[in-house]
């Protein structure tokens, strides 16, 4: 499902569903998916995306009041919502104490409880993937069994964390404390307890997601190949996994430790004439991110141009490009700025100028430069 999209109400067995409501809203491309959780009015949101105005919306629809952010760990593959989310609700952001974070009201250890109406959120730190990992636990009021886990990125359904983002000389320790944390602290929740990640399928956070949504406890002990493996074959799996890191992946650790800019302290990109166009892009730092069909930037395109169809714009410039970049568009509709904006800023670029008014048409009919 599109993250532009309305998200999709997920209404679980009965007694959950009579509980609590619970939203997925997805982020396409990167295959991120925060939650909006609420009960009698208050609402938490766990691992939001940047562009959080999907979550005021939620909470205005059913006039409830968003008390708390919850991070599961500093994420690595997009910028982090919380700081922004903050801003326009004033509700309390919450993280693990096993990291210095900027920002954030609670620094939260092993077993501590927020409340959010009549449900109880239930801390669990599940070192792993990163040091400071932690899932969150969903509880009923004055229940002690739990219904839902959200689960960050220590359990995906059909796979685990990824555990090489301290090096290689670590992975090993790394893995080992994952398979401590997925047997000591997850698996014994029970089998019938609802399995919420920060990631799907397609996800560069872990090695083989499947797309099952919602996954259980119960379903991945029987049928996660991770889960099937004693210590040993565990780390010696994932170990010999090799997983790329995608270059911006250390920008979004800064954003995510010491909190990204205010998105009303970016400028949004510009429609520019041809002239302000030229003018930008002699600009040596400058270059041109051309968002249309890949069959028609091969017909006629702007030399120097980078193609990077509409669809693309969610994860591959992470891959491509330095965070840094100074960026114009050419579009195929003006309207696509609106698409590619966000996108963008998921990923930390922040300094994209503006586009083209009039696209290649308007370019070509003056008799600039084309190459094929």
């Amino acid at each position: 499902m599109s993250a532009d999209k309305k998200p999709r109400l997920v209404k679980k067995n009965s007694v959950l569903a009579n509980i609590l409501k619970l939203e997925i809203i997805k982020s396409e491309g990167l295959a991120h998916n925060s939650y909006y959780l609420s009960d009698e009015n208050e609402a938490v949101v766990i691992d939001p995306r940047r562009d959080c105005e999907i979550y005021t919306q939620l909470a205005e629809k059913e006039c409830a009041k968003i008390k708390y952010i919850l991070e599961t760990h500093r994420n690595e593959d997009f910028v982090v919502g919380s700081l922004e989310l903050q801003n326009v609700t004033e509700a309390e952001i919450g993280h693990s104490n096993a990291l210095p974070f900027k920002y954030g009201e609670h620094n939260l250890a092993d077993g501590e409880s927020l409340s959010v109406g009549n449900v109880k959120i239930k801390t669990l730190h599940t070192p792993g993937h990163t040091n400071e990992s932690l899932c969150f636990v969903a509880y009923p009021h004055g229940s002690d069994e739990a219904l839902t886990v959200f689960s960050g990125d220590t359990l995906f359904a059909g796979s685990v964390g990824r555990t090489d983002l301290y090096g290689k000389t670590a992975q090993t320790k790394q893995a080992e404390k994952l398979c401590t944390s997925l047997h000591e602290m997850l698996l014994p929740l029970g089998d019938h307890v609802l399995v919420y990640p920060t990631h799907g399928a397609g996800s560069v956070c872990g090695h083989g997601i499947s797309g099952r949504e919602p996954t259980t406890i119960g379903y991945e002990k029987k049928t996660n190949p991770y889960l099937q493996l004693g210590k040993e074959g565990f780390v010696q799996k994932v170990v010999n996994e090799e997983l790329v890191v995608p270059r911006y992946f250390r920008k979004m650790e800064e954003f995510n430790l010491n909190g990204p800019p205010l998105l009303s302290e970016l400028s949004y990109p510009k429609s520019l004439s041809l002239e302000a166009f030229e003018e930008e892009i002699q600009k040596p730092i400058v270059m041109i991110m051309d968002t249309r069909m890949p069959y028609a930037y091969a017909g006629s395109h702007i030399p120097n141009s980078l193609s990077m169809w509409l669809e693309g714009t969610s994860v591959y410039p992470g891959w491509l490009l330095d965070t840094s970049q100074y960026i114009v568009f050419v579009l195929e509709r003006p309207s696509d700025v609106e698409t590619v904006t966000p996108r963008l800023r998921r990923l930390g670029f922040d300094n994209m100028c503006g586009y083209l008014c009039g696209g290649m048409t308007a370019w070509t009919n003056l008799g600039y430069p084309t190459k094929k």
